[in-house]
């Protein structure tokens, strides 16, 4: 995966997201995949993992974790917003925790700035029993998305 170069990026003070210790667990897999934890301020956040850097026992996991809110959380489980809405809605840092989950170092990021394959796809959901109530797409009369605009049912 082509990550953003780390020394260009605004690293963080891990103290200020706090143990990240898992609240909620959203997906499951061999350990948390989507939770939400809350920071030292009490502030919401979703993490997802991205990746696990390297194959060896005790290399870090990668999260993309960001501000969230409960209504965020609840029309995620429901199904209204795909896990990469979701995403979208906070503000991210990319943060390297150990295997017990606690963050070795973060950095402030934006979604855009984060490889493709970093995220999931547009219209995953939380779980695959849930479907996105419908998708549509904005399209100018050329066909790319510009104005004037029209609604396509995917």
């Amino acid at each position: 995966m082509n990550w953003p170069d780390i020394g260009q990026l605004t690293e963080i003070d891990v103290a200020r997201l706090g143990s990240l210790s898992p609240e909620g667990v959203l997906y499951e897999f061999d350990g948390p995949c989507i939770f939400t934890a809350r920071t030292p301020e009490r502030s919401l956040i979703l993490a997802y993992l991205s990746t696990e850097l390297e194959d060896a026992p005790d290399s870090p996991l990668r999260f993309v974790v960001v501000t969230t809110s409960e209504p965020t959380v609840d029309a995620l489980k429901q199904g209204v917003v795909s896990v990469r809405e979701a995403l979208a809605r906070g503000s991210a840092w990319l943060v390297d925790m150990d295997k017990s989950y606690k963050p070795i170092r973060a950095f402030s990021v934006t979604l855009e700035a984060l490889p493709e394959e970093a995220l999931p796809a547009d219209a995953t959901m939380l779980w695959p029993e849930l479907e996105p109530a419908l998708r549509v797409r904005l399209e100018g009369p050329d066909g790319t998305e510009t104005s004037p605009k029209r609604f396509v049912v995917l």
